[in-house]
């Protein structure tokens, strides 16, 4: 890990063609989106970043690397908190303008920098809130709770396995006396 602190803006002299390394950690609290998302507000919890900065062969500038964090999110099986783990790669081509980023070849995933600086809490924000989870839940059988109405439902009722069984106990008995001859 570097000594120097993150920079606070990625810039356009950071894309050189040796690349520059963005490793550290940033304060997760920096980052309202993904802290409202939070069950819990942990104000020293932090966001590790490592990232280079550079010009491809074609000259394109690219940002890759990987950022992670954890976070405490409700389960909406069992509605307990629970901790995740976030985990994003990152691979992005820096592009000048939105229509620039439609003609990017699909491999690339775009960040448009207009205005020469971008914030880099942003950018680590933008994609670790892309890592989260489309439905926040433990892993299976993690919760923890015997009445969680979603394990209930995965049981099947002993009763309810044959729907006919009511109209069997509604048979006569001369019913059945007539079927046996």
């Amino acid at each position: 890990m570097s000594s120097s602190p993150l920079p606070e803006y990625l810039v356009h002299d950071m894309f050189t063609e040796a690349g520059t390394r963005l490793e550290g950690r940033l304060p997760r609290a920096a980052m309202a989106r993904l802290s409202a998302e939070a069950v819990v507000a942990d104000q020293a919890a932090r966001v590790r970043v490592a990232l280079r900065a550079f010009r491809d062969d074609q000259g394109r500038q690219r940002l890759s690397g990987a950022v992670s964090a954890s976070i405490t999110l409700r389960c909406q099986r069992c509605l307990q908190p629970y901790e995740q783990a976030l985990d994003a790669e990152v691979a992005l081509q820096l592009v000048a303008s939105e229509h620039e980023a439609e003609s990017l070849a699909p491999e690339f995933d775009p960040l448009v920098m207009a205005t020469g600086k971008l914030p880099l809490v942003a950018v680590v924000e933008d994609e670790l809130l892309l890592a989260m989870p489309a439905i926040a839940r433990h892993p299976e059988g993690g919760c923890a709770t015997p009445d969680n109405p979603a394990e209930a439902q995965d049981e099947p009722d002993e009763r309810a396995k044959n729907p006919f069984a009511v109209l069997e106990r509604m048979k006569c008995p001369s019913d059945t006396d007539q079927d046996d001859t």
